[in-house]
């Protein structure tokens, strides 16, 4: 069976887990390198998904993932805003090279 184009089908394909979660029993583990290994397959930005936290998130940012959504780690914070400013800054590190 041939291989159809995933950017006609979707704006922004889910590729993970990244890391182990608990918000989904079974979710597979494939690793922040699964995202560099997909992207070279596909013409449109991945979403990196699963288990992302603020102590990971650089990880996965290096690999080159347009977007990591953090719903879990953020909202089952006390501060949510505290939270995702953590979240803007360990990205934010991650993308200029500092660690």
């Amino acid at each position: 069976m041939g291989q159809r184009p995933m950017n006609a089908y979707v704006a922004y394909p889910p590729v993970g887990g990244m890391f182990g979660t608990g918000s989904k029993a079974g979710f597979e583990l494939a690793g922040p390198e699964l995202d560099r290994r997909v992207r070279a397959d596909i013409h449109v930005p991945p979403v990196a998904i699963g288990g992302i936290t603020r102590d990971n998130v650089g990880q996965v940012i290096e690999t080159g993932a347009h977007a990591v959504p953090v719903i879990s780690a953020v909202s089952n914070t006390g501060n949510p805003s505290a939270a995702m400013r953590d979240f803007l800054e360990a990205i934010r590190s991650a993308r200029s090279g500092a660690r």
